[in-house]
């Protein structure tokens, strides 16, 4: 009887040390990408919020910051606001009187209305009361035009990033 031999030859191509590479590369390409992609969706989603922002006086927008960062495998950005007249922006404010500690003593405060009780003009009061502000969601507005454009960004840096894996061309 005569024995029947079988071979079995398993090739992996590409060879583990090309995958290997591979990953490394695309791994710091990724980095790079994602440190490009924060930096200029962070400026974009700041000059969207200045653009929604209340512009009265231009004070309070050009106080609009943002600030990137990497924790981890994670990269982003926040956007500030001067304090707190941007939560009280954000979220509005009840209605309270001006205390007498925000002025000098003896003083009154000063306001120029362009529509006033005698007609435009300056009036002072040493007794105020703000009515209040009613929210400006400005920053929900500036989030909702930038996201489409982010998930763009996104959608090519995961594309560049599987490319580089596979070692497909771009």
């Amino acid at each position: 009887m005569t024995e029947s031999k079988a071979m079995f030859r398993l090739t992996i191509t590409p060879p583990f040390r090309a995958i290997t590479g591979r990953f490394i590369k695309a791994e710091a390409s990724l980095l790079a990408d994602k440190r490009d992609a924060i930096r200029t969706d962070a400026a974009r989603m700041r000059d969207l919020a200045q653009e929604e922002a209340p512009q009265k006086t231009g004070r309070f927008v050009q106080g609009i910051r943002y600030q990137t960062f990497i924790t981890g495998e994670t990269t982003g950005f926040k956007i500030t606001t001067p304090q707190p007249i941007g939560r009280w922006i954000l979220e509005g404010t009840k209605g309270h009187p001006i205390p007498k500690a925000h002025r000098p003593p003896g003083k009154p405060l000063h306001f120029y209305w362009a529509r006033g009780p005698r007609g435009a003009g300056m009036y002072s009061f040493f007794n105020v009361y703000h009515h209040g502000t009613k929210a400006n969601r400005f920053m929900g507005r500036a989030y909702r035009r930038w996201l489409p454009g982010a998930r763009g960004v996104l959608s090519k840096i995961a594309r560049d990033y599987t490319r580089n894996i596979t070692g497909a061309s771009r």
